[in-house]
């Protein structure tokens, strides 16, 4: 943090006035950070800033913004004051729920003039706000949906739900490393492996003649290679691909830049294990 500001007195009313300047700005940080590591889009968050800018009573003119994919920056300087403060987002993920909370919030705090403690307040309980689904339902919607893909390539009804549990699996352990410490594109590779790993493991429920036999008709499956190219599909970043187009096409290079970084990294990381099972095909 950086501020300069020519204050004299201690006891004199600006020193009160640049106190009050810097929790504002503290509040509209606050208020990017949330939308940022929610996986909003740049001009979203700009446009919702701009508005809590407006109902703190910051003057446009004055006030800069700088936003990246790590750090937000606020810079506000008048005839009296010359502050400049950073927050760092490092908690990433998609939480659709506070992006629009935060922007109901900004409109309804302009609405009902909040005070300063009210917003403060509403932005304690968006942050707390449990997700509306849990980790589990969250691994089961986009496992059926990895079988869904595995459908789309040709397989049958048994290898639709063999690809759906290891997406399943692999999808929840995904979820559960980082909160482990482990770094997030680790964790996605080792979710990757488990996930095709379960996958190839379906495959001698039909392929092996002493396991197909004591099983009934029902789990034989006569495409038992098709949950391998979709049981790790999970990975693949549907928003922030669509946010690093969004951001490109509106202007932010720097941000949609690191967007597409982080997408193609996390795709690849995906297409590792179809690689390796296209040749282990080949050789078995």
């Amino acid at each position: 943090m950086q501020a300069t500001c020519q204050c004299g007195n201690p006891n004199n009313p600006s020193k009160v006035a640049a106190a009050e300047l810097q929790h504002k700005l503290d509040l509209l940080l606050r208020t990017g950070s949330i939308l940022m590591e929610s996986a909003a889009d740049t001009s979203r968050i700009r446009r919702t800033m701009k508005r809590a800018a407006a109902f703190l009573s910051l003057d446009e003119r004055y006030l800069h913004f700088y936003i990246n994919w790590n750090v937000l920056m606020v810079n506000y300087s008048d005839t009296e004051h010359s502050f400049t403060k950073f927050q760092r987002c490092e908690k990433h993920g998609i939480n659709l729920t506070s992006i629009a909370k935060i922007s109901k919030l900004t409109w309804s705090a302009i609405s009902n003039d909040y005070s300063l403690d009210q917003y403060e307040k509403a932005l304690d309980d968006i942050q707390k706000t449990p997700r509306s689904f849990t980790p589990w339902q969250v691994a089961i919607g986009g496992g059926f949906a990895c079988g869904g893909f595995c459908v789309q390539f040709g397989c049958d009804w048994p290898a639709f739900f063999y690809c759906s549990l290891a997406a399943i699996l692999g999808f929840r352990l995904r979820m559960f490393l980082p909160t482990r410490g482990c770094n997030n594109y680790v964790a996605i590779g080792i979710a990757a492996f488990v996930a095709t790993l379960i996958a190839w493991a379906t495959t001698f429920l039909s392929l092996t003649p002493s396991i197909a036999g004591v099983l009934p008709e029902f789990m034989h499956s006569s495409t038992p290679w098709h949950p391998l190219m979709a049981c790790a599909l999970f990975i693949v970043p549907g928003v922030p691909l669509i946010n690093f187009v969004s951001d490109m096409l509106d202007g932010y290079i720097e941000t949609g830049f690191i967007r597409a970084v982080n997408t193609l990294l996390r795709a690849s990381i995906a297409l590792l294990p179809r690689l390796c099972n296209h040749h282990l095909h080949k050789i078995v």
